[in-house]
């Protein structure tokens, strides 16, 4: 969700559980992370654990959630790119597995703070003179 949210400029949880087309996105991203971390952990799901089809179900209902991430990105703060996006896609990689859904959000996610950065330095410069 969290990457989403900013990614489609700031649409909420519910929102987002609800579209059609980000629903399938959201839904093949959570099974990419569950198949990831049945390599990294070396060990199935536990059958305890919610699936990405109730996980989403749930989520319908949650129509005040704005993601840590998207917060940070309204701010002008750095994101929780390594945590939430960078470090799943190394570990899984270490152990021969592509995150291909998340390495994209990742990537566009640090390219885009990267710029926002950037244009807030050169603003910041451009004050000063």
């Amino acid at each position: 969700m969290n990457p989403s949210a900013v990614l489609s400029n700031g649409t909420g949880n519910a929102r987002m559980s609800l579209d059609p087309e980000l629903r399938i996105h959201l839904k093949a991203g959570m099974e990419e992370v569950f198949r990831a971390a049945e390599a990294v952990l070396e060990a199935p799901t536990p059958k305890a654990l919610a699936t990405a089809d109730q996980i989403l179900k749930s989520t319908e209902r949650n129509t005040s959630g704005r993601p840590s991430m998207l917060l940070d990105w309204y701010k002008g703060a750095p994101m929780e790119l390594e945590v939430i996006l960078g470090n799943p896609v190394r570990l899984a990689r270490a152990k021969g597995v592509e995150m291909p859904r998340l390495q994209a959000m990742y990537a566009l996610l640090k390219m885009a703070q990267t710029r926002r950065d950037e244009e807030n330095t050169k603003k910041k410069a451009q004050v000063k003179l």
